[in-house]
């Protein structure tokens, strides 16, 4: 009787195996298949690879049929590196499993029949080998999805979570350290407690401070000035849009004969310095005027936002009363940038927008708009609509038909922000707003690497068709490569006359919707590097360079993409060509001829590599320069080296807002302090003896400016961009426009920074509160000592003075506000911590200690 039953079971599961999963059966493993990742070990193999372990439960009520189901995910570095990338796979026996790598960082577990079925509350565990390294939440992206032949892919419901809850908490040195030398370990309270080098000044040692920081300010107290509701605005029919936006903004009339009393009068004339955003404000000797004069109108639309500053009280711009002003600045740079990637996550146009009334508000000037890339293309070009109907959407489709397939946990559904474009329209909507802010927005389209999603959407246009005249591909390279970020198709063959026809097509189409609001001045190229083996198996590169072996074309192909870019762009449609440093540098030197007419962005300043010395060779060698050191301006890398904080970490394990703030533009090498280990340098572990591996800068007009990268793999909403950005971003406008006495030293500018920390908790936040920016709170610091009684005494600092702070006793069900040191006496009792914003509405990251676990005391 026993086998006859054994026999029906065995029958009934092979059964079940054997046929096909209907679509009902694959959403209900969507829904109740639940994922758990575990990051186990980075330090076994010394950074070089990394373990994970990846648990999956039945949480449903009945088995699930694995055979033919196929899971899908994402991985920013090589699984099982040893075995992949190979077109067959490579199964991994003990778990019944087939991994394939898919293209870029998407890649699918195929279970195979003996999987069998998972039953319900079974746990299946899956140990996977990754290349490199794991030591944040974030390094495990989200939105797995199954599917299955013949069925629509669905979305595992487990990982469909933005706070990555899915991934375990990483506890131990082995998970949260990079390798086996990395000094950083997660901030304890304590610790993070003597990192802050900042003590309350209280507000009115920052009342009247303005950010950036002017060149000059007089106050007069004896000549106060009050503006109220009977004052007017005036200003030439030239300033109009400026007298619009001062108007708008105090609720007061613009008028244009300016009257002779309760008056802000906006003009343009002489004010001491030929840089057309300089401005001059004064309060004049009747206090009943105030001028604001500018070079040029973004001088007087400066001098606007220093006087709203002045205004502001409580983030609330009002009739306050002031001191007689006499306020005399101009900028350090002309190039005060902000670098915004809207390829790997799209950005709404209005989400653009408020960034850009933003760095309008702190004077920045340009707005870097990174528009494609690997991932997708952004913007419409009416001739090419498969760029965005292809290129800017992402979904499951793996022949790239209909979409571009999904990367960085984008899902299988063609949803945002992984899909998503703007329109002609759109676009002039950004360029119209820039325009009026004095903010010049530069497109970036990369190229000729970086560019999978390009390349796809052209070649369904092809297949389509049949247009060959803006192929992106030479149709006989079966050259094998990969990518940095793992993709095996994404480099424009620059051999091949149609992608100089795609080039013309895009650019002239740019330029087009620039006109009637401001004309494109610079053209980006991007141009990183091409990856290796790119263009070896081309027949038109070997037939365009007959006497160079295939191992080199990568570097001569590029070069001539160079200049065959740089003729369209600055002979034949008049305009600046800008790029990353790889695109003008060839073995080991720039290319020549530089000039005016080029922009290049400095960036690969990782001081072990050996490459910061490329920004003073650029500028040496006649390159207009903007510094962009990632050490310092990657907004894109977390606040502190902790598991909980997102971010990518490829150039520094962290980078606060005072490294940022710490910058000294004029000599890079003094900035010179550690390596992404955190093991310490010195200038000469870098340069070496007399800086004979460091240039010096000879030229120093060629350095135009400094701007940040705002990278945004990890950044899929408006909320996540402004808290990666700010408020880092005050600390970069600083620096651009303001020079500080400490970048005359090499000692840390710490009295420097307490200033303007206090100036950005008192001033700046409550700004931010009030106009919705959700910035970056900072936990809260503790220091632990003892009062007369011997009871343990606890005091809590913030980063940035004026944020409340707040502490729990009951794992943060009901909270108490910290307005003096508190008393413990139970050395176990766990405390939870948190920091408010200005306005009280939103919190920081939780963090927690025990007395017993920091000194080691038991009750």
């Amino acid at each position: 009787m026993k086998r006859t039953l054994y026999a029906l079971i065995f029958f009934h599961v092979t059964l079940q195996l054997a046929r096909g999963l209907t679509q009902s059966e694959l959403n209900y493993i969507a829904n109740n298949l639940d994922v758990r990742v575990k990051i186990t070990d980075n330090l076994r193999y010394d950074g070089k690879k990394h373990t994970m372990i990846i648990t999956l439960t039945n949480k449903g009520d009945r088995a699930m049929n694995m055979n033919n189901v196929e899971m899908f995910f994402h991985s920013f570095f090589m699984v099982e590196p040893d075995y992949l990338p190979d077109p067959r796979g490579y199964r991994l026996a003990d778990y019944n499993i087939r991994l394939h790598h898919v293209n870029g960082m998407l890649f699918r577990a195929e279970f195979l029949r003996r999987f069998g079925l998972l039953l319900p509350n079974e746990p299946r565990e899956l140990k996977l080998t990754i290349q490199d390294w794991a030591v944040s939440k974030t390094d495990v992206p989200n939105n797995w999805y199954v599917t299955s032949d013949g069925l629509s892919a669905k979305t595992l419901a487990a990982t469909a979570v933005e706070d990555q809850s899915f991934v375990e908490d990483f506890t131990d040195p082995n998970q949260y350290k990079r390798y086996r030398n990395d000094q950083y370990s997660p901030f304890t309270p304590l610790e993070r407690f003597d990192n802050i080098k900042v003590d309350d000044l209280g507000n009115r040692a920052v009342s009247y401070a303005v950010l950036p920081t002017p060149r000059e300010v007089g106050f007069d107290t004896s000549r106060p000035v009050r503006i109220d509701n009977t004052w007017t605005v005036s200003g030439a029919p030239s300033l109009v849009n400026e007298a619009t936006f001062l108007a708008t903004k105090l609720g007061l009339p613009s008028i244009e004969t300016p009257t002779a009393t309760n008056s802000i009068i906006l003009e343009i004339g002489n004010t001491g310095f030929a840089d057309e955003e300089s401005y001059v404000i004064k309060s004049l000797d009747c206090a009943d005027v105030i001028s604001i004069k500018g070079q040029g109108p973004a001088g007087v639309f400066y001098g606007i936002q220093t006087l709203l500053s002045l205004l502001t009280i409580n983030g609330t711009v009002g009739f306050r009363p002031l001191p007689g002003i006499h306020v005399v600045d101009t900028p350090r740079f002309e190039y005060r940038g902000v670098h915004l990637d809207v390829a790997r996550n799209f950005q709404p146009k209005e989400t653009v927008m408020d960034l850009v009334e933003t760095m309008a508000q702190y004077k920045l000037n340009k707005l870097h708009l990174h528009l494609s890339d690997d991932e997708a293309w952004r913007l419409e070009i009416p001739q090419l609509p498969e760029l965005t109907t292809v290129g800017g959407r992402r979904c499951h489709d793996l022949k790239e038909q209909n979409c571009i397939i999904p990367q960085l946990g984008s899902g299988p559904l063609p949803r945002a922000p992984g899909s998503g474009y703007y329109r002609r329209e759109d676009y002039r909507d950004i360029l119209r707003l820039a325009a009026k802010r004095h903010v010049e927005v530069i497109p970036e389209f990369q190229m000729p690497s970086h560019a999978h999603a390009a390349v796809k959407a052209m070649e369904e246009r092809f297949r389509s068709k049949n247009d060959i005249d803006h192929l992106l591909t030479d149709l006989e390279d079966n050259s094998n490569y990969l990518s940095v970020q793992m993709f095996s198709d994404d480099a424009m063959n620059p051999c091949i006359e149609s992608t100089y026809n795609f080039m013309k097509t895009v650019i002239q189409s740019i330029k087009n919707m620039h006109i009637g609001i401001t004309p494109l001045q610079i053209f980006n190229l991007g141009g990183e590097a091409v990856p290796e083996g790119a263009w070896v198996n081309s027949t038109a590169c070997r037939k365009a360079f007959p006497n160079v072996a295939p191992e080199d074309l990568p570097v001569y192909a590029k070069a001539y993409f160079m200049s065959r870019l740089a003729k369209m762009v600055i002979v034949d449609e008049g305009l600046r060509l800008a790029g990353y440093e790889d695109a003008f540098f060839l073995n080991g030197e720039p290319l020549p001829g530089g000039s005016e007419n080029l922009l290049v962005y400095p960036y690969q300043n990782v001081w072990e590599w050996g490459l910061a010395n490329r920004a003073y060779k650029l500028a040496n060698a006649g390159y207009p320069v903007v510094l962009s050191p990632v050490t310092h301006l990657s907004l894109d890398h977390p606040y502190e080296p902790d598991p909980n904080e997102r971010g990518l970490y490829w150039a520094s394990r962290y980078l606060d807002t005072n490294k940022v703030f710490s910058l000294r533009p004029d000599n890079l090498y003094d900035n010179i302090d550690v390596k992404r280990s955190g093991e310490p340098l010195t200038r000469q572990d870098v340069c070496g003896v007399n800086d004979v591996n460091c240039d010096p800068l000879l030229k120093p007009e060629n350095i135009k400016g400094i701007q940040s990268f705002g990278w945004t793999e990890l950044i899929k909403d408006k909320d996540t961009l402004q808290f990666m950005m700010f408020p880092r971003l005050i600390a970069l406008a600083e620096r651009a426009w303001h020079k500080d006495v400490f970048e005359n030293t090499t000692i840390q500018p710490d009295r420097e920074y307490e200033k303007f920390a206090n100036k950005v908790g008192y001033r700046e936040m409550p700004r931010l509160d009030n106009a919705g920016v959700k910035y970056r709170i900072p936990p809260p610091g503790v220091a632990i000592g003892t009062n007369n009684n011997r009871d343990f005494q606890v005091t809590m600092k913030s980063e940035f003075p004026n944020l409340p702070l707040q502490y729990s006793f009951d794992g943060g069900i009901t909270w108490s506000d910290y307005t003096r040191p508190f008393i413990l006496k139970d050395v176990n009792q766990v405390v939870h911590l948190r920091t408010l914003s200005t306005d009280g509405l939103r919190s920081s990251r939780l963090t927690k200690f025990a007395i017993n676990e920091i000194i080691g005391k038991k009750k």
